[in-house]
């Protein structure tokens, strides 16, 4: 799991890992976020993440794991085949849901 790698380097929409394939991450991003924002799955998954913790943007195993496989799904039927052999492969669909859940954590922190 690429989790412990991904908090490390602070990922975000925007900061990637890495300096390769910087334009599928953005693209897919937006489709991932948009895809698992009109999703009550993904919102039921996010909402019941603990809010107690220290580090309030502290992601568990557990949810990153959910998240990841959402953007599996997200992208399992995308038309373009390119697009959807990279987003369902193990670290850019683990960074995707890494990204998802920080910008919505950071959103919910801005409410």
């Amino acid at each position: 799991m690429y989790l412990q790698q991904l908090r490390h380097l602070d990922v975000r929409p925007g900061k990637w890992p890495g300096t390769t394939d910087v334009l599928m991450l953005n693209c897919c991003f937006d489709i991932a976020d948009a895809t698992l924002n009109s999703w009550k799955e993904a919102h039921d998954a996010f909402n019941s993440r603990p809010k107690a913790v220290a580090d309030h943007k502290w992601i568990y195993p557990s949810l990153h794991s959910e998240f990841t496989q959402l953007v599996i799904k997200a992208f399992k039927d995308c038309e373009d085949c390119g697009m959807r052999h990279f987003a369902t492969n193990k670290f850019p669909s683990e960074t995707l849901a890494y990204a998802v859940l920080v910008a919505w954590i950071e959103n919910e922190d801005k409410q």
